[in-house]
């Protein structure tokens, strides 16, 4: 049963305990919010024990709420984007606060953390861009990922002595062994941060739109979560341990600064969109065993002009390198099968493509916008039909053409040695007016392809000005020993 009273919106919870919820409520809701202990309705007199999901989603006009000692619990997207909502305060009797209960509340201020509390949900504060100060209880002990992400104003934030699951130092939030890192609040004065050597999980937006200029991460860290470093404008340079086996969702993403990024040998898995959006990114290493390039991975990295992609990966995800403008050539190597829509859509300063003989899928838009490729060397023995069409559409978005109209009609396209017809058979690449079949079949290595064009570095990812005679550096993906005689 759901009845008004005040104003305000209630679901009887238990007829027989006599106890409602604050239910949903109008999104013209305004003003300050007093929510009562108790109230009556048809003679009967009901104690409000919870703010239920969704209560005051949307009610961008009220501008503070606090709930009296009955109250219980919040339920998930309870202030849901409240707007105008700068003040809340909660009964130190509320025990658990559900996902996302204030994201987007960008104006939330003031507002206290229950000392009762033993759940606070997922990404409970995303995007509250007032919150400055905030302490957890001893009480808590289960927090959700990304509680705190966007929170660009948070400067303290600190945990009672004696909870059994989290502890502060230095203001960075930690588990208790501190092996996860959860939190570095944004406000935080360091511009270096040494990650601590106890560290091996760097948990969901731990460092999003921090201040920080360089971080050293820890030689015993493992995986680092999604969207963990995004958003920091002022990040120049962070170091990857050789520990570090797993790379999240966006991990490294839109940190305007940051230039180059060397990913370790150790790494198996690097997450959707990890290195998107960085626009002064100019070079990345990505380590040889490394097998997929996920979707979106370079999206909009449109200063990269030095990427490797390891002969070890198989797949390349739809919108890869999509804007990579500064790229001039790229090889895809023999082991890839597919390669996703608008891979490399709009890259268009390149030159030159390589294409491994094992490609089975050029999907739709690989080189749409690409109008300045002048070469292409493709090893596929038994070409497949591409897309030759202008406009079509995947998952309701519209992409283009394989290739340009102007590369069919200007580039030369080098196929193996007695395949010119098959070539010539198939949509997409029938359209190209120079095919030249000079591939030898069965002697081609992707690796050395572009071998006088080779870079070389030094272990911490550094290029040098040519190969090395002595020590250990990496060609191609691969670590080398240095020959003797003069640089090359």
């Amino acid at each position: 049963m759901a009845f008004e009273v005040d104003g305000i919106k209630y679901e009887v919870s238990s007829e027989s305990d006599k106890t409602v919820c604050v239910a949903r409520q109008s999104v013209n809701l305004e003003g300050d919010i007093q929510i009562p202990s108790q109230v009556s309705y048809e003679g009967a007199v009901y104690t409000v024990i919870e703010i239920d999901g969704r209560a005051f989603a949307n009610c961008d006009k009220i501008t503070s709420v606090s709930t009296p000692v009955t109250v219980q619990s919040v339920g998930a997207r309870a202030f849901y984007e409240c707007a105008e909502l700068t003040s809340v305060r909660l009964s130190d009797n509320i025990t658990e606060i559900g996902d996302d209960a204030f994201i987007r509340c960008r104006k939330l201020k003031d507002i206290n953390i229950p000392k009762n509390l033993q759940r606070l949900g997922e990404y409970v504060f995303v995007l509250c861009e007032g919150i400055e100060e905030l302490t957890l209880p001893k009480t808590l002990t289960e927090m959700g990922e990304g509680a705190f992400y966007g929170c660009k104003s948070l400067r303290t934030l600190t945990v009672e002595e004696g909870n059994p699951k989290y502890l502060t130092e230095d203001g960075v939030l930690f588990n208790l062994d501190k092996t996860t890192l959860i939190l570095f609040p944004a406000q935080n004065d360091m511009t270096h941060y040494d990650v601590p050597a106890t560290v091996t999980t760097i948990e969901v937006a731990a460092f999003c739109v921090s201040k920080l200029k360089s971080v050293t991460l820890s030689p015993m860290l493992t995986e680092i979560g999604a969207e963990a470093f995004i958003l920091m404008d002022q990040l120049e340079s962070i170091t990857i341990p050789s520990s570090l086996t797993t790379i999240g969702n966006g991990a490294i993403a839109a940190c305007a600064s940051l230039k180059e990024i060397y990913v370790s040998d150790g790494v198996q898995s690097i997450g959707q969109g990890a290195f998107s959006e960085n626009p002064s990114l100019v070079k990345v290493y990505l380590p040889e065993g490394l097998t997929r390039i996920e979707g979106c991975l370079f999206y909009r990295c449109n200063s990269l002009s030095e990427v490797n992609i390891p002969e070890s990966v198989d797949y390349i995800g739809n919108e890869a390198f999509q804007d990579c403008q500064s790229l001039t050539e790229i090889t895809i190597p023999d082991k890839v099968e597919t390669v996703g829509w608008d891979a490399f859509r709009g890259c268009s300063g390149l030159k030159k493509i390589t294409i491994g003989r094992s490609v089975t899928e050029l999907a739709a838009g690989t080189f749409y916008g690409c109008d300045n490729i002048r070469e292409i060397r493709s090893y596929i023995e038994d070409p497949f039909n591409v897309i030759e069409s202008d406009i079509i559409y995947v998952d309701q978005l519209a992409v283009g053409r394989c290739f340009p109209e102007v590369v069919t009609q200007e580039a030369t396209l080098f196929v193996p040695q007695g395949t010119i017809e098959k070539y010539r058979s198939k949509s997409g690449w029938r359209d190209f007016v120079n095919i030249i079949d000079t591939i030898e079949t069965g002697v081609a290595d992707i690796s050395v392809l572009n071998k006088t064009n080779s870079s070389y570095y030094n272990l911490s990812g550094q290029r040098l000005n040519g190969q090395p005679t002595k020590g250990i550096y990496i060609q191609n993906g691969k670590k080398k020993l240095g020959s003797r005689g003069r640089f090359q």
